[in-house]
């Protein structure tokens, strides 16, 4: 049996025959050569003296509100029209909104309502637009494109940057007004549905239909029967620039449910990767890390253990982000529209604590800083309690991905303590992994 114990400052755990330390504040991990529980509390104990493992090293968990933030990202919904239903998607269609669509004029009309307000509150900030994130792009491109236009038409009048996001697409039938918008934006996000092959082999084929130096990214949901999760990153990889893999709100009446037997497959496939990279050469990990994408949530945990950045909330929803339905009205993120109690004037109000890790779920869990807590939608969409099976499927889920990730990163850095370093400098983060990762070596020092 895996041996695990956490306490308020420390959390230790074993995975692949490595007992691995984390101090909880500090965000700092090590290996153990001991398995033995009071030597592991001896040695904390110690460091404790110089300040390891101590809560005045915490933070805050509550997101406090600063004068500085803004809204700087807004996304507009012009309908919820697509030619997929994806088990994936979080759009309620029973509600039936296809057939209502937002004008090019009323979107505009309603950015630049936005700007000027920006500009009346002498604000110097970027603000980014996008469209369609809750439906296809494709079908209704022509109003993406007129709202580009007339964006660039008024950027002179502002101090500020204005950036129009292109959304991610599905693909399947991209017109030649979309794919000449496409070469010259020079970025494209594609949501693959693994289950999908009719999907799957328009994508194939439509990808190639891009110039070669637009950047390719494929989003790919994780369901809770994926299998080879490695050969999957090395078949999309060769197609596409940047690959990410990430799990998704599943809930117990979904097709691919998580349960506590297909938790302990999917472990199995997280433990497969990571041996599978250790068993690399130099370049090829590093060229593995540097093809994974901006969503990817194994390069999520390397990065944050990497730089020791704490993520006190899990995103920006609410605060620096909102999103507009097909009836402009603003909710904090796409996931929450059609929830009353969220339906406010979010640009002129200030924002909220909508999700914190001072609840009774995150207090006391040792990944916290890590993680940055559950999505918001499944507490208040969904009506799902912190201890309901789904979020502790969830949890459990980045779990196994923060251990594993630990592990890797050990092994990695004893193997090639180069690679990790460069990866995270190609990123323009911080290295924070500067210490000696034994924690018997990094003990001595303090003794």
């Amino acid at each position: 049996m895996k041996m695990s114990h956490s306490d308020s400052s420390y959390y230790f755990f074993e995975t692949n025959n490595t007992i691995i330390l984390i101090d909880i504040y500090t965000q700092m991990i090590w290996e153990l050569n001991s398995g033995n529980v009071e030597i592991i509390r001896k040695q904390i104990e110690s460091l404790k003296k110089f300040g390891f493992f101590s809560s005045e090293n915490k933070v805050s968990d509550k997101y406090l509100h600063r004068e500085e933030d803004e809204i700087n990202y807004i996304v507009i919904n012009p309908t919820n029209e697509c030619n997929l239903s994806c088990w994936y998607c979080y759009v309620d269609r029973l509600e039936n909104n296809n057939g209502q669509h937002l004008t090019s004029e009323k979107i505009f009309t309603q950015i630049e309502i936005f700007l000027e307000n920006k500009k009346k509150n002498g604000s110097k900030q970027s603000i980014a637009f996008s469209l369609f994130f809750t439906g296809e792009i494709s079908l209704n491109f022509q109003v993406f494109q007129d709202i580009s236009r007339k964006i660039d038409q008024i950027r002179d009048k502002y101090d500020f940057q204005i950036s129009l996001l292109l959304p991610p697409t599905n693909l399947l039938k991209p017109s030649k007004q979309f794919l000449e918008y496409v070469d010259e934006y020079g970025y494209i996000t594609v949501s693959l549905d693994l289950t999908n092959q009719k999907q799957l082999r328009a994508v194939n084929g439509n990808i190639k239909l891009f110039d070669e130096n637009v950047v390719k990214h494929a989003m790919i949901p994780i369901h809770s029967k994926i299998k080879d999760i490695i050969n999957i990153y090395t078949e999309y990889m060769s197609c596409f620039d940047k690959v990410s893999m990430r799990p998704v709100r599943i809930t117990l009446d979904s097709v691919f449910p998580w349960t506590e037997q297909n938790l302990n497959s999917f472990r199995f496939e997280i433990e497969k990767l990571v041996e599978n990279l250790l068993l690399l050469n130099e370049k090829q990990i590093s060229d593995f890390l540097m093809s994974i994408g901006p969503s990817d949530y194994f390069t999520k945990y390397i990065d944050s253990i990497l730089t020791r950045g704490k993520k006190l909330i899990r995103c920006p929803a609410g605060r620096t982000a909102i999103a507009l339905d097909h009836n402009l009205k603003q909710y904090p993120c796409s996931g929450l529209i059609g929830v009353d109690e969220f339906q406010k004037d979010y640009f002129h109000k200030e924002t909220e604590n909508l999700s914190s890790l001072d609840s009774d779920k995150c207090s006391n869990c040792p990944i916290k800083y890590f993680c940055g807590g559950p999505c918001i939608d499944w507490e208040f969409r969904d009506k799902k309690e912190p201890s309901s099976s789904e979020i502790s499927s969830e949890c459990s889920v980045n779990f196994i991905y923060f251990e594993n990730v630990a592990y890797f990163i050990l092994k990695l850095q004893k193997k090639y303590p180069s690679v990790l370093r460069t990866y995270i400098k190609k990123k323009q983060k911080k290295f924070r992994l500067n210490y000696n990762l034994n924690l018997d070596d990094f003990t001595k020092i303090f003794v």
